[in-house]
């Protein structure tokens, strides 16, 4: 075969390997950049398209779809396998059971999918007179399955069945508002992200406050969310201006990345940071439909 014939056969392979990509709108690759854009084929930079929250397990990617009023699960190849409807999804989390767990914003509701998609109706019919009027955020769950959950000025504990345990004790902080915005469960610790005054809390899992943390930076300090990289690493996002802060498991500030932007590895008010054990990390903003999944030892050896 002539060399001629073989180089225009590789360039109707790449046309429709780029006419694919953009009919899909499931997943961008550009050298070394990954990006997923969600319910388009391309980056919207608006509100209309807000994610502020993104959970990962077992190769699964779940995501708060807010404006759309949609879990969304992306599975093999970041294709769309499921979505799933319902109001307003600001926080959500996957138990290890495959459970859903999602924080509805301003319906003051925490609802629950098993791993199929089926809502447990009313499950949390037990501790909606404590959620009435205040907005909850966030929730996860330990290893035995209990839930957290996080609120206007209240953080509480929750069995897997929706029976209330305990609310979390704020009598220390000496404030008359907590803001706690972001929750996440680590090695027997609650670690929360408090908006007021932008600190990192930590509890133990009785509710009981341990220590705090936050940067060294004499800057504008507002962290929506906490998660961890393979326990060496705390990934705290601070949305007063899209960087990322990353800590040691200590607590201890070691870089700020990224900024304000619309390029790889910048953000449209940053919201989330999570791992997918692969050495990967995957970001969600507010004002935009993108995420950008991350090379963790790139990003934090960057410049």
């Amino acid at each position: 075969m002539k060399l001629s014939k073989i180089i225009n056969k590789l360039r109707i392979v790449l046309i429709f390997f780029i006419i694919y990509s953009t009919i899909s709108g499931d997943v961008l690759l550009a050298a070394n950049k990954q990006i997923i854009y969600i319910n388009s084929n391309k980056l919207e930079a608006d509100r209309k398209n807000s994610v502020y929250d993104i959970d990962y397990k077992n190769g699964t990617i779940y995501v708060a779809d807010y404006r759309n009023n949609k879990i969304i699960i992306i599975g093999k190849d970041n294709l769309v396998v499921k979505k799933i409807d319902t109001p307003q999804p600001h926080g959500i989390e996957v138990d290890n059971k495959g459970n859903i767990y999602v924080a509805s914003f301003f319906n003051s509701r925490i609802r629950k999918f098993d791993e199929s998609g089926v809502e447990k109706v009313n499950w949390d019919i037990k501790i909606r007179g404590l959620l009435h009027d205040i907005r909850p955020y966030s929730v996860d769950t330990d290893n035995e399955g209990n839930v957290y959950i996080a609120a206007d000025n209240l953080i509480i504990k929750v069995l897997n069945d929706g029976r209330f345990i305990k609310k979390f004790d704020f009598s220390k902080f000496n404030a008359e508002k907590v803001y706690p915005h972001g929750i996440t469960f680590h090695e027997s610790k609650i670690y929360v992200a408090e908006r007021n005054f932008g600190k990192l809390l930590v509890f133990n899992t009785e509710g009981e406050y341990q220590k705090s943390f936050s940067t060294l930076k004499k800057t504008d300090f507002d962290p929506p969310s906490i998660n961890f990289y393979d326990n060496t690493h705390i990934l705290v996002p601070n949305y007063a201006n899209s960087t990322l802060h990353i800590f040691d498991i200590n607590g201890k500030e070691l870089k700020i990345v990224g900024r304000k932007g619309k390029d790889y590895r910048e953000w449209f008010s940053l919201m989330n940071a999570i791992e997918d054990k692969k050495g990967n990390i995957y970001t969600v903003e507010e004002d935009s439909n993108r995420i950008q999944i991350i090379n963790f030892l790139e990003l934090i050896n960057s410049n």
